[in-house]
């Protein structure tokens, strides 16, 4: 039996709102939030969000994300398209 059983990276964020809507647009769900923290779920993948930002941290952090095309036909796709404001 394997000993690990996940490794969630913690992702700043510097708008939290929009961040969310952008990781929903892809497909996971918020399973739990609180005031500072997200926690996005699809399949066996997740990340915490964080309502932080560090510009250093923010410009050095990689993370790998692989996806499916997100819409019938492969039409072109930008978070801009997926994540309009609610206001």
């Amino acid at each position: 039996m394997d000993q690990v059983l996940s490794l969630r990276p913690f992702v700043p964020a510097r708008d939290f709102a929009l961040s969310k809507r952008f990781y929903q647009a892809l497909g996971f769900r918020l399973s739990h939030e609180g005031r500072e923290i997200a926690l996005l779920k699809t399949g066996g993948v997740s990340c915490i969000l964080q309502d932080f930002y560090n510009q250093e941290l923010a410009e050095n952090l990689m993370v790998q994300l692989m996806v499916r095309t997100p819409t019938p036909g492969g039409a072109a796709w930008t978070p801009r398209r997926w994540c309009r404001s609610s206001a």
